[in-house]
């Protein structure tokens, strides 16, 4: 019996031992292991995509566009920004509205480019009252403020009779003065600043389908200030005893025309004749003794040289002063030569003088259909007499350029014009001439 029970104990301390040890083993193998930050990535479950949650794009937060400084990041807002403003469609619609019409260029010699406006009463459908307002400016300051009425009794169906009322103001604070006579000195360069506003009154009668003529009525009143430009001098200290200086000038001016054009495309004309005669008889409103008779012409030839495509164009333009008795004539309202289209190698207004006359010749020819090139002469010069009329007295420039020309019109012109005083070059609209 004794036997029995010492086995018994033995069997139950080996039993004790054995679920001691297995529980020591078991415990071991459960506890967390240290693992390094690999194993740690490399043990990580991964996502399943179809348990993930999904997000509306809309509600998602939106990067900000402005910290990609980059310059394609910069191209890609403007054009953005350019399409979500929808502006191409708004210029489309600007550009074809029948009332409002986009001017582009200058507003006269010497202006510079400019941008401007047109507001009218639907110009595309006939009528006999045609409304009109523009307001056009140019980066030299310079600008031009008009409105007016036009009345065609016919209603637009034969334009044999036409009357015009035009209101207008002008600022022009840039306008160059280098002395009087055709030997004025290029050093005595000066500017001054005129301030006008006035009114035309013009009836005009289409006799024939090339002969029109006409009778006027226009009322300036003009003052002039130191010029704005203060790279020279100012024209009131250079010049204080120059007519019209001190107090402006009002004049009341009763006009007749003829106009005669026989040219087959006026825009773009590559043959024909074209003249226009003006004459004006001036006198002062007020105080000042201000009296002058005025003529001007404008004569232009176009002949084809065996092409379209190549045509041979001249003008003559004259300006011929007369005072009246002992009267004087306001500097400013004296005539001229240098501008963009005659005398094109000078600055603008670099002769002045009671009389002016000026020819142009011009060689064109069309490069491709739309691009057409020329190359043009001209000769002019100021007198007050006709005995100053000589070669010594003759001013020339010359050069050339592109043309960029639709069916009907020129569009825009680049030219390049050289004188003894210089080379200038010459960006415009519309033709030459």
């Amino acid at each position: 019996m004794f036997t029995r029970l010492k086995t018994t104990q033995m069997i139950s301390c080996q039993m004790m031992i054995w679920l001691m040890l297995s529980a020591a083993i078991a415990g071991q193998a459960q506890a967390p292991q240290p693992t390094t930050p690999a194993q740690q990535q490399a043990e990580s479950p991964k996502p399943d995509s179809q348990n993930q949650r999904i997000v509306d794009p809309a509600k998602m937060p939106k990067p900000d566009p402005k910290q990609d400084k980059s310059l394609s990041a910069k191209i890609d807002r403007v054009l953005t920004r350019f399409e979500d403003t929808k502006m191409l469609e708004q210029i489309k619609i600007f550009m074809n509205n029948p009332y409002v019409h986009a001017r582009f260029g200058g507003i006269g010699d010497g202006s510079g480019f400019g941008l401007g406006v047109e507001f009218t009463n639907n110009a595309s459908k006939p009528s006999n009252v045609r409304l009109s307002s523009i307001l056009h400016a140019t980066f030299r300051q310079y600008v031009l403020a008009t409105a007016g009425i036009s009345v065609d009794p016919t209603g637009g169906k034969r334009e044999r009779f036409q009357l015009d009322f035009t209101g207008r103001y002008q600022l022009r604070p840039r306008d160059n003065f280098y002395g009087l006579g055709p030997d004025s000195f290029r050093s005595n360069r000066s500017n001054y600043d005129l301030q006008e506003r006035g009114f035309n009154f013009a009836a005009g009668w289409k006799v024939t389908k090339s002969v029109r003529l006409g009778a006027g009525l226009d009322f300036s009143a003009a003052r002039v200030f130191d010029g704005q430009d203060p790279r020279f001098a100012k024209t009131p200290k250079l010049f204080p005893t120059l007519p019209g200086l001190t107090r402006g000038a009002s004049l009341l001016s009763p006009q007749l025309f003829i106009e005669f054009d026989k040219r087959n495309n006026p825009g773009n004309a590559t043959k024909g004749v074209y003249a226009n005669f003006v004459a004006s008889s001036n006198d002062s409103v007020g105080k000042d003794d201000f009296g002058f008779v005025n003529m001007r012409m404008d004569v232009r030839g176009y002949v084809p040289l065996g092409t379209p495509r190549r045509v041979f164009a001249a003008r003559l333009i004259g300006n011929f002063n007369n005072p009246k008795g002992g009267s004087e004539i306001p500097f400013y309202r004296l005539a001229h030569i240098g501008d963009t289209q005659t005398m094109r190698g000078y600055r603008q207004f670099r002769f002045y003088g009671r009389n002016a006359l000026a020819a142009n010749f011009e060689y064109r020819f069309e490069l491709i259909p739309g691009i057409g090139a020329l190359a043009f002469t001209d000769v002019g010069q100021v007198f007050d007499r006709r005995t100053q009329i000589t070669a010594q007295n003759l001013h020339a420039t010359w050069g050339g350029g592109i043309e960029f020309k639709s069916k009907k019109s020129t569009l825009f012109r680049i030219l390049v014009g050289r004188s003894g005083e210089g080379t200038r070059i010459i960006i415009g609209f519309g033709p030459t001439f």
